[in-house]
């Protein structure tokens, strides 16, 4: 847990940092979809690499950020990525 807080601490002004959490961060998104989507691996992994999912631009500027997104707007587009994720209900799609 401390090494992620250190790493999000890091990404607010570290592009390196950034991807390093948002490779992280896809892990868990794909991770996630399979178990409650019932997609495969190679499927999650082509849609998010395609940018067809996911489909809230909120998310996606997290799991690909931007060079511009740094800061405190990264802060806050990270923080507004995981509310999304928390109200998602369990074995939605989306």
């Amino acid at each position: 847990m401390e090494e992620l807080a250190r790493l999000i601490r890091r990404a607010q002004l570290l592009p390196g940092a950034r991807e390093r959490l948002a490779l992280r961060l896809q892990r868990l998104a794909i991770d996630w979809r399979m178990q409650t989507e019932a997609i495969s691996l190679q499927r999650a992994r082509e849609e998010l690499q395609s940018g067809l999912w996911p489909p809230d631009p909120r998310l996606r500027a997290v799991l690909s950020p931007s060079p511009l997104l740094r800061g405190q707007r990264y802060l806050e587009a990270l923080s507004q990525a995981l509310a999304i994720l928390e109200q998602r209900p369990k074995g939605g799609t989306g």
